[in-house]
């Protein structure tokens, strides 16, 4: 994808490097999505993977920059570099999205925001005091620093990491240089600011790759427990969030983000990976979530693989290899197959396989004799894709809500494990102890839409 540099100066007057992407054929303006990367990284450090991907496969641009202080920005006057003073952060994607606004390719009015660790907590903020914004992305967000440091540093080594801030602070009075740290180290005693084993295995993997510096402040510490970009997060609605969060995060731990996403409101979603923290940079399993039709036009699809609720303002996102996924598509009732045909390309683009249970009567009346052919029909598909080691979505339009409610109590091989749900885009699904009939006239149950018991609600078991 065609990719240039760029540069623009924040409020406080520091240039800032980065690139843009584009598609490599547009048409007029297109919707932006800003990332920046986390704790002390540097854009080339799989950023432009991201962007490639997204500008590959959607009609969007993708403003990628360095943080001030790192790669290639510039950092304030007088100020150290490898310094990281999270407001100043924050303050720069709000920068950003006016640099943005200023280019000929973006149209100013969608913008949408990302980050990942310690910018995913600072996306938090910028949405909810930015309301340019029209979607945020954080991935695996560092979302309250007091917190997170009692996580990462032993209660003894507090007082004596207080006393050197302490000394620093006396000391940059003084006309010292700032200390620095190292950030990952493999002496799990020695000071370092990320001391886990998975951060010491990222980030000196890329050091030997890239221009990434195994230092900063020991300010930036300091800075860090006092940072808590979650506390604004219930402000956030209605711009959308998508929050993605590792299973067993040891660095922004898990618990923790979840504690913040259960303070936002709607409209958000929240999507749980496999793995730990860095996980989530692992080509191909990387854990993007996606913009809201109704924000940002088309939707943002997730990077490699993406499931598509096409009816929610949300996109229903499950990550993992590309060849385990399967979807089986459980149809409205007078819909054939070339109903979805813009959505099956979609997902084949994807590498996503894609098989819509066929009605048995293209004319699409629908007898008693006909559902139990619907629901046999997709049954049999759902334990070939199992049999087959697929992971399964069933996605249920209109009728099809019935069908693949049904399909999943027929089918005799339906691990729980290789079943990922159902999404229901616009589709029937009464409560337990209600008919299709109640739906509209109150009229007595019919013998195919009766729904007599209740496993994975709601489920309907025909006689």
């Amino acid at each position: 994808m065609p990719r240039k540099d760029v540069e623009f100066k924040t409020s406080d007057n520091v240039i800032l490097r980065g690139w843009l992407f584009t598609p490599s054929s547009s048409n007029g303006k297109l919707p932006c999505l800003i990332m920046a990367h986390g704790w002390s990284a540097v854009k080339e450090m799989d950023l432009d993977a991201f962007a490639e991907h997204f500008t590959s496969k959607l009609p969007i641009t993708c403003l990628v920059y360095d943080n001030r202080g790192f790669g290639a920005s510039d950092t304030a006057k007088d100020q150290p570099r490898h310094e990281i003073v999270p407001s100043l952060q924050m303050s720069d994607y709000s920068d950003a999205i006016t640099y943005a606004q200023s280019l000929d390719e973006v149209d100013g009015r969608k913008i949408g925001i990302w980050g990942s660790s310690y910018s995913g907590g600072h996306v938090l903020y910028v949405g909810a005091a930015d309301k340019r914004v029209k979607t945020v992305l954080s991935q695996m967000p560092l979302v309250n620093g007091f917190e997170n440091f009692v996580r990462l540093v032993r209660s003894d080594m507090v007082p004596g990491m207080i006393q050197m801030w302490e000394d620093d602070r006396k000391g940059r009075a003084a006309g010292k240089d700032p200390i620095v740290i190292p950030v990952v180290s493999n002496d799990p005693a020695a000071p370092s600011a990320l001391p886990t084993p998975d951060s010491y295995e990222f980030f000196t993997a890329w050091e030997k790759k890239s221009c990434w510096k195994n230092e900063v402040t020991l300010r930036s510490i300091e800075h860090l427990r006092s940072n808590d970009p979650s506390h604004l997060i219930h402000r956030l609605a209605p711009t959308p969030l998508l929050m993605t969060v590792a299973a067993n995060d040891v660095l922004t731990p898990t618990d923790l983000a979840l504690e913040a996403y259960s303070r936002a409101r709607e409209p958000k979603q929240l999507h749980i990976i496999p793995g730990g923290h860095f996980d989530g940079y692992r080509l191909p399993r990387i854990a993007i979530l996606a913009f809201g039709p109704a924000h940002i036009t088309p939707a943002l699809r997730a990077c490699c693989v993406e499931v598509t609720a096409l009816a929610t303002g949300f996109r229903h996102t499950v990550t993992m290899e590309h060849d385990s996924l399967a979807i089986l598509l459980c149809p409205g009732s007078w819909h054939t197959t070339r109903h979805y045909d813009s959505f099956v390309t979609h997902a084949k683009d994807l590498y996503i396989q894609v098989d819509v249970a066929i009605p048995p009567n293209e004319e699409g009346q629908v007898t008693d004799d006909d559902f139990e052919i619907h629901v046999r029909n997709a049954s049999q598909q759902l334990q070939a894709f199992m049999k087959d080691d697929k992971n399964v979505l069933l996605l249920a339009h209109s009728f099809g809500g019935f069908v693949a409610c049904e399909a999943v109590t027929a089918a005799s091989h339906v691990s729980a494990g290789r079943l990922l749900g159902i999404v229901f885009v616009a589709a029937f699904a009464p409560e337990y102890g209600r008919t299709f009939a109640d739906l509209f006239a109150g009229q007595p149950a019919q013998s195919w839409t009766a729904i007599e018991a209740s496993t994975v609600p709601p489920l309907f078991r025909p006689r």
